[in-house]
């Protein structure tokens, strides 16, 4: 072994225990271990901090996501728009739209519940959006793909079967990513709802960063996004919006925009949730 590949050894190390350290850092990606190092020690140089924000994520970090290769970008909250709004079939999640779930999934329905696909989940396209890529995970608590606060809500569940992803893009080059969670317990799913629209401001799932071939750009950890929910029986479905730029501002427009994507998605999904 020569003394560059040591050297680039002793890296790699140091920055696998660094991140260990924090956990909660929000940022993940899946490739090989060859192609990644220098990747690693790019993403794992603080980036500076800009009008006194908070800083939430400051690296790009190798995880392994069941053989796929798959980026989620890092967040800084601080350019969430405060008025992002819950939607879907259970907004208020108030009691009675809880009681009303429950009685929609009859007794032993969970026994044969399986998760919903991305093919289930995500249309190819929705009026002028078109779908960049898609992909779902097994575990709904995979950090940075999920963050914290939803990661806790899944753990304190009983239980959630899988999550799907997707990437939007449209003519504009805006990008949109859209998530599914499925819940064993639709009362989860009303309770992850609740307590997530609550601080719409705090990002609840890694945003997808485009392939290469896909024209689209990759985004800076401190562009401006807005946040959506939904829930609906077993399903919680979150989505964000991006400026092809990433600059910070007119989020009214850019929920405007998100809104029939996400709509879309989340009549469809809840369309295969027949349990």
């Amino acid at each position: 072994m020569t003394a560059e590949h040591r050297g680039g050894d002793e890296h790699w190390d140091r920055f696998v225990k660094d991140f260990e350290a924090s956990r909660s850092i929000p940022a993940t990606a899946s490739r090989t271990q060859t192609q990644t190092r220098a990747d690693a020690a790019q993403a794992s140089t603080k980036p500076k901090r800009r009008r006194g924000r908070r800083l939430v994520a400051t690296a790009v970090v190798l995880a392994g996501l069941a053989g796929a290769g798959y980026w989620f970008g890092p967040w800084r909250h601080a350019d969430a728009h405060p008025a992002a709004r819950p939607t879907g079939n259970a907004s208020t999640a108030s009691a009675p739209a809880v009681a009303a779930i429950k009685a929609t999934n009859p007794a032993g329905s969970a026994t044969a519940l399986t998760a919903i696909t991305p093919d289930q989940a995500f249309p190819a396209a929705v009026g002028n959006y078109l779908k960049v890529r898609q992909f779902s995970l097994p575990l709904c608590t995979q950090q940075p793909a999920v963050q914290a606060t939803l990661a806790g809500l899944v753990t304190q569940s009983h239980g959630c079967l899988g999550i799907s992803f997707a990437l939007y893009s449209d003519p504009a080059k805006d990008e949109y990513t859209v998530a599914v969670l499925t819940m064993k317990d639709p009362a989860d799913a009303v309770t992850v709802l609740t307590t997530l629209s609550a601080d719409p401001t705090s990002f609840q799932i890694g945003r997808v960063i485009p392939p290469s071939s896909s024209g689209l750009t990759h985004l800076p950890e401190d562009s401006g996004a807005v946040q959506q929910f939904a829930s609906g029986g077993h399903l919680v479905i979150i989505g964000l919006a991006l400026w092809s730029d990433g600059h910070a501002g007119d989020y009214q427009k850019l929920e405007d925009q998100l809104t029939p994507l996400f709509s879309a998605v989340t009549k469809q999904a809840e369309s295969h949730d027949t349990h």
